[in-house]
């Protein structure tokens, strides 16, 4: 099938395939699946959020200043004030 071209499309004049295989799928094709229960999901979105939380905390309190490219200088963040907003 080939659409007429948008005059702001990028895309190629060609036909497109974009529906399911006509053949019927094997069982060998198939890969079992195991779910979570919605109602554990919770657990799971809290613990990313922790580990989350953790890692860019790390990524703020260890840095050092810098010296790049014709010796711009990209300081630190101080550590003090960054503790007390998080309360430690």
């Amino acid at each position: 099938m080939v659409r007429a071209r948008s005059p702001l499309s990028t895309a190629n004049d060609r036909e497109t395939s974009t529906s399911l295989p006509p053949q019927s799928i094997s069982e060998a094709e198939l890969e079992p699946r195991t779910t979570m229960p919605w109602h554990r999901m919770n657990l799971l979105y809290e613990a990313v959020t922790h580990y989350v939380e953790e890692a860019v905390l790390n990524a703020l309190l260890v840095n050092q200043d810098m010296t790049g490219r014709d010796h711009h200088l990209s300081s630190a963040l101080p550590h003090g004030p960054l503790l007390e907003l998080i309360g430690r």
